[in-house]
């Protein structure tokens, strides 16, 4: 017999992946974000996230709270991209992941950055530019109860899920739906594998403008 729920899933999750490796534009500007992220839920194994949720900061930069995320639009071997942005500042507010478990089908995974962490991830986009925000290693906490949480970290799970309130107890959560936190002793960032990282930028953006952008970033940082 079929099982439809997972048939349904599975093709659901390779549309995700054809979206995914495609760039969408979002500005007027070729500017791209390029980093990779892993993260590793409570006992469970380290994995890829497959999506980043950017803010672009108003003149104001101390004011966290803006009324709109920008999901990552370009995913590759691993690397995730921000691409065709307007010039400003931008950060991260939360990571997530799509991925298929037995028995629950489509899960969806995302953690959320804290207003600390959030602060510490803020990069300047110029016009024409490729900032390289490195390979992002987290550890995550479940993330149960509003009381448990703070404002920026609430702010954007109403964002990015719809959903009004944390759910209070592990019971409540809905098994396809996994909702975790970070904090800055949560996160390691390695800068040391860039020029492999623009290396295999300069393949995904082949034939495009941001190709250029790239070489231009090698250049800067005397990648042969």
């Amino acid at each position: 017999m079929i099982n439809h729920k997972l048939l349904f899933n599975l093709i659901y999750s390779l549309t995700l992946m054809t979206v995914f490796n495609t760039p969408v534009l979002y500005g007027q500007s070729n500017s791209v974000i390029g980093l990779t992220v892993d993260f590793k839920a409570p006992k469970g194994p380290a994995e890829n996230a497959d999506r980043i949720y950017f803010i672009k900061l108003q003149e104001d930069t101390n004011n966290l709270k803006v009324d709109s995320v920008i999901q990552s639009n370009f995913q590759m071997d691993n690397q995730i991209y921000l691409t065709d942005i307007n010039p400003g500042k931008y950060a991260i507010v939360a990571i997530g992941k799509k991925k298929i478990l037995p028995i629950y089908g489509l899960t969806e995974l995302t953690t959320f950055f804290s207003k600390e962490l959030v602060k510490e991830n803020i990069v300047t986009v110029d016009s024409n530019d490729f900032v390289y925000m490195g390979n992002y290693s987290l550890t995550t906490k479940m993330m149960v109860s509003n009381k448990k949480s703070d404002d920026i970290q609430l702010h954007y799970f109403k964002l990015i899920t719809g959903n009004e309130s944390v759910p209070r107890y592990m019971r409540q959560v809905s098994l396809d739906t996994w909702f975790y936190k970070a904090t800055p002793e949560n996160l390691k960032i390695e800068m040391t594998d860039k020029h492999n990282f623009l290396m295999e930028a300069l393949n995904h953006f082949q034939g495009l403008e941001q190709n250029e952008i790239i070489r231009t970033e090698m250049e800067k940082n005397n990648c042969p």
